[in-house]
């Protein structure tokens, strides 16, 4: 923070980063996932005190976050399909989750001007948000096969339960815009009732 004549201004930066290990359903590493959460966030205010019963208070701020599982193979490349053998692993798949992620970039601008006048306290204010997130999941983007015994998968014949794969992109673009404002009076109708208005 740092007061300048009848400014004070600051600056706050967050910054947080963290890695889980999620376990396959075979309990093998290789088949081990990563799920990073990652937090970055700035923020810059200015208290102005234009005068003695004048204060305007703005704020900007910018904020990212991550999160994400994330398979250790390339899908389509060396990734292995999501298998299910009914007779082998009692009904269970064995494979990795698909890979899925968010992000989440938030920009916003707030503003409030507060007027001290006689037994009033005035306060008027605005708020600007904008919001971007692209995601990622695409079901079923390695594969996912059911055969009804070890032989028919050892045979390596065509699954005969379920077949599945999933198709497209996988890619969702979200965008949003919030706008709001308030007007709020603060009367002192005397030492013991103030009525917020």
């Amino acid at each position: 923070d740092y007061t300048w004549g009848r400014h004070q201004l600051g600056a706050r930066f967050t910054f947080n980063q963290e890695k889980f290990i999620v376990p396959a359903s075979i309990p093998l590493p290789v088949w081990n996932q990563n799920e990073p959460v990652n937090n970055r966030k700035i923020a810059l205010t200015d208290t102005w005190t234009a005068r003695n019963n004048v204060v305007n208070d703005i704020r900007l701020q910018y904020s990212y976050y991550f999160l994400g599982l994330l398979d250790p193979c390339t899908p389509g490349v060396t990734c292995q399909p999501d298998i299910t053998v009914g007779d082998l692993f009692t009904g269970n798949t064995a494979g990795v989750s698909d890979n899925q992620h968010q992000k989440q970039n938030s920009y916003q601008v707030r503003d409030t001007l507060s007027w001290v006048h006689g037994k009033h306290t005035f306060k008027f204010g605005g708020d600007y948000n904008h919001f971007i997130y692209p995601q990622f999941f695409l079901s079923r983007s390695v594969g996912d096969y059911e055969y009804k015994t070890t032989a028919d998968f050892i045979s390596d014949v065509v699954p005969t339960s379920r077949v599945l794969r999933g198709a497209g992109s996988g890619y969702f673009l979200g965008t949003e815009s919030l706008m709001a404002g308030f007007v709020q009076d603060d009367f002192k109708v005397s030492s013991r009732l103030t009525l917020n208005l």
